[in-house]
């Protein structure tokens, strides 16, 4: 799946949060650590692809 499809998918899902996160992951030597934050948050779906274009 390609990116754009991971994006129409979380905007026409039936879940009214939308969500846009943004991720991080570290590799230690014997870990990999993995942080995500929330960036936005709204149940208007225009409002949320207003903020992912």
């Amino acid at each position: 799946m390609e990116y754009k499809d991971y994006i129409k998918q979380g905007l026409n899902g039936n879940a009214p949060l939308k969500l846009i996160l943004c991720g991080n992951i570290q590799g230690t030597e014997n870990d990999k650590v993995g942080v995500v934050s929330v960036v936005y948050a709204t149940n208007d779906k225009d409002l949320a692809e207003q903020k992912m274009n």
